[in-house]
């Protein structure tokens, strides 16, 4: 049983480390192994002509999460419940959240096998499809302002 738990914290747990950013050291902690959220963004407006798009965030993680796994996702959820509430209720906008060491059978975790703490933007629509981890994210995860920009930066970015 104690192996069992060593192994979890090994897979499952979090490293911290310092990271110089714009010459000031930045605290990053990592999750080593799966942490994720979901969240599927789709405008709907017509606004520069992204109606056709769906933006899915996808924050997948483990059992064992520290500060900065938690706060990637309560981030990117608070951004997107303060931002866009309508889309989020019409559901052109979503969030998820994948436990994928426990949700195993999920088809986020089949599709994409996630292997450690993350924050993944799925974009659907206009003919392409694109995942790719925000791995800058973790930057910004102890500070909810700055992850806000950053968040609002790539949606921005995305239905361009």
């Amino acid at each position: 049983m104690i192996l069992v738990l060593l192994v979890s914290l090994l897979l499952f747990g979090c490293a911290s480390k310092q990271v110089a950013s714009n010459s000031s050291d930045v605290q990053i902690s990592q999750c080593s192994a799966l942490t994720s959220q979901c969240d599927v963004l789709t405008n709907s407006s017509g606004q520069n002509g992204s109606a056709d798009k769906n933006l899915t965030f996808i924050k997948f993680h483990g059992n064992a999460q520290c500060t900065s796994c938690i706060n990637l996702g309560k981030f990117a959820n608070a951004t997107l419940v303060k931002n866009f509430q309508a889309e989020m209720e019409e559901g052109s906008i979503k969030y998820l959240d994948i436990n994928a060491q426990t949700d195993t059978t999920n088809p986020y975790v089949l599709k994409y096998k996630p292997d450690h703490a993350s924050l993944y933007l799925l974009v659907e629509g206009a003919g392409k499809n694109s995942y790719e981890e925000l791995a800058e994210a973790w930057y910004y995860t102890g500070d909810q302002a700055q992850y806000e920009q950053y968040i609002m930066k790539i949606i921005k970015e995305k239905l361009g």
